[in-house]
């Protein structure tokens, strides 16, 4: 037997602030679901916690997920069924975006709904083609929806803030594309043709902004000293899903939020204005289902990590951040898209309001 090995008289784990599993009946609103203490293998704790959200819809589904609805403002676009021309190559709501040889056309054929679509035909240089309309306002959340279709295999199409938006890699069939997206800056956005030598067709583009608070779904936690781990079931391309901690359900003007960014990274950003945001961290992890992300915050120091469904962690990054999360911070879950969900997630005190005190009794 070996000697000199203490062995603790009391063997203990932290009790979760909040815990939840989301099982519940398909259509429960979340904020008539207090936490269920089902989100951690120990399940010791984190029972009925109200999780709260301003505007929008968060609810269980079928499945015992979470899934979250943003609240979407009015549509932006004018014609988004591109309908109305002023000649063959100019449409009326529109500003073509050509360069060389390569034209905006109205088509009447390869059309989604309607009576007409709007062909890009891309010269073989290639000069980039694209119709654009409005502009952003810098630090808004959007959403862009278009059905688009190439004319000959699959091809490179993009949309909708040229440094913000997605690229797609379309085929000759049309299909709904969505991107989710922060507006990094004012400049104008629209659909783009990209390949040399190729058509694309383009219609039925919807383009609107969203509510911020509706993208949260959290529970008073008393503390921002947390860490936060979420389970996303599901994860649409395209669109965002993660952690987040902000001061305030209602009117979130500081927070900070990891999160899967739906284009190969995780992300992790805060915003000390409903407006202004500022990257924190960026790493290449390709999200498949049931991964998780941890958020954990010691003052105004974070650290946030990447948990495989094998249970591999990779350290994302860590660092400080000047948002001011409050002493009472609403912590729980972040998402851009209805097609995105979460299975799990726990919220622990890190103890710095000496909330595990009574350890220091233990054995005096």
């Amino acid at each position: 037997m070996a000697k000199g090995i203490t062995i603790p008289a009391q063997l203990w784990l932290p009790i979760p602030i909040a815990s939840d599993g989301f099982v519940g009946a398909n259509g429960t609103a979340l904020s008539a679901h207090p936490t269920d203490g089902g989100g951690h293998p120990e399940a010791n704790g984190g029972v009925g916690k109200i999780w709260t959200h301003d505007v929008g819809a968060w609810a269980l589904n079928a499945t015992n997920k979470a899934v979250g609805t943003p609240t979407l403002g009015a549509e932006l676009l004018t014609d988004g069924g591109v309908e109305n021309w002023t000649s063959a190559t100019d449409l009326t709501s529109w500003t073509e975006t050509i360069g060389g040889t390569t034209t905006v056309n109205r088509e009447g054929t390869i059309i989604h709904g309607g009576t007409y679509a709007a062909r890009i035909d891309v010269d073989a240089t290639p000069n980039i083609g694209g119709i654009t309309q409005g502009t952003h306002i810098t630090g808004q959340w959007y959403q862009a929806t278009a059905w688009l279709r190439s004319g000959v295999g699959t091809q490179l199409a993009g949309m909708w803030h040229a440094n913000s938006g997605r690229a797609f890699n379309i085929s000759t069939t049309y299909t709904q594309y969505i991107t989710v997206y922060r507006a990094p800056n004012t400049n104008t956005g629209g659909l783009f043709g990209y390949t040399a030598s190729n058509s694309y067709y383009m219609d039925d583009a919807s383009w609107v902004a969203l509510t911020l608070s509706s993208l949260f779904s959290t529970v008073n936690a008393g503390t921002s000293n947390v860490k936060v781990r979420a389970k996303v079931a599901a994860l649409t391309a395209g669109t965002q899903a993660g952690v987040v901690i902000i001061n305030n359900a209602a009117t979130p003007t500081q927070g900070i939020v990891a999160y899967f960014a739906g284009d190969g990274n995780v992300k992790v950003d805060e915003f000390t204005a409903a407006a202004t945001w500022n990257a924190l961290a960026t790493a290449a992890k390709t999200f498949t289902a049931a991964d998780e992300l941890e958020l954990d915050i010691s003052g105004t120091a974070w650290r946030c990590y990447h948990i495989t469904a094998s249970g591999t962690a990779v350290l994302i990054g860590s660092g400080t951040f000047t948002a001011s999360l409050g002493t009472a911070s609403q912590v729980g879950l972040f998402s851009t898209y209805s097609g995105n969900s979460f299975s799990v997630c726990s919220i622990w005190a890190k103890g710095t309001e000496s909330q595990y005190s009574i350890l220091d009794q233990l054995g005096a």
